[in-house]
């Protein structure tokens, strides 16, 4: 017996686009919220004209200092990839303005 793998990856673009770009991401890392910038400024147009395809892979890192973004990452409702983009992309603009939030404040802002 074979056991499918449902693939919950967010992502953004189309399916049928040439290029699939996966990310490794992690919303609380500062190197991913400045990767993050720069990709929105470069990479919309080739999104929007069908080129290209991100798949975005949220990665937990295991640091202490990280378990904000674990909870995050596990909170999210990857059947609604449309609101899940939406918590990752607030989440990285903002950052680090939410990281020293306490677990109930995350909580509701989350939510």
């Amino acid at each position: 017996m074979t056991t499918a793998i449902k693939n919950d990856y967010l992502k953004i673009g189309s399916h049928d686009a040439p290029v699939k770009l996966e990310a490794f991401m992690n919303v609380a890392c500062k190197g991913s919220a400045s990767i993050y910038r720069l990709a929105k400024q470069v990479l919309p147009e080739y999104i929007e004209s069908g080129k290209l395809q991100i798949i975005i892979k949220l990665y937990d890192k295991p640091r202490e200092e990280l378990i904000h973004e674990a909870l995050i990452h596990w909170s999210l409702d990857n059947s609604n990839p449309e609101q899940a983009i939406h918590v990752v992309t607030d989440l990285l603009e903002k950052h680090p303005s939410w990281m020293e939030l306490s677990d109930k404040e995350l909580k509701h802002r989350i939510t």
